[in-house]
């Protein structure tokens, strides 16, 4: 979910900036970020795994996990390279 919401924070927030690097609406990703820890749940519910016996700690390794994987992909799309 991370790697998803990774690739479309990138495209769906704008066109960045070569000059700073940033992108328009740059807050778009960080939804995108909340509404994948959120659907994520519901794939669970999906999938039919027992996410009610899920204590507090794996969501949070969960919505970690999401975190990073975003974050990487992102800030990899982000980087421009100049041949």
């Amino acid at each position: 979910m991370g790697i998803l919401t990774g690739a479309l924070s990138f495209y769906l927030s704008g066109t960045p900036d070569p000059a700073t690097g940033l992108q328009q609406n740059a807050i778009i990703g960080l939804l995108l970020l909340a509404a994948g820890v959120v659907f994520q749940k519901h794939i669970f519910m999906l999938l039919r795994f027992d996410y009610m016996e899920l204590t507090g700690k794996d969501w949070f390794y969960q919505s970690f996990m999401t975190f990073a994987l975003w974050f990487i992909t992102w800030t990899i799309l982000l980087t421009t390279t100049v041949l």
